[in-house]
């Protein structure tokens, strides 16, 4: 499992597009705008896990003002999956 480590406390804007299942350690206390696309590889990684650090991600920028936020698929609680092409 690969390691994302930034530790940035000025940093003010994050751009971010990944299908890797990464780990995400960020310290950006100044965090203004974040740009995140989430590719869900489902030949490389199982969606449990996929989910699991995908929402790690998005709590360690919990307090970004603006957020641009795209996922190859959207999954209800239910577990109906949205917009995925098969």
């Amino acid at each position: 499992m690969n390691s994302v480590c930034i530790d940035a406390p000025k940093l003010e804007s994050l751009d971010v597009e990944t299908g890797a299942l990464l780990n995400f350690s960020l310290d950006a206390r100044s965090l203004i705008s974040a740009n995140i696309h989430l590719r869900d590889n489902r030949f490389q990684v199982n969606r449990a896990s996929f989910a699991k650090h995908a929402t790690a991600l998005l709590a360690e920028i919990s307090n970004v003002k603006n957020l641009s936020l795209s996922a190859s698929h959207l999954e209800r609680s239910g577990g109906e999956v949205i917009g995925e092409q098969g």
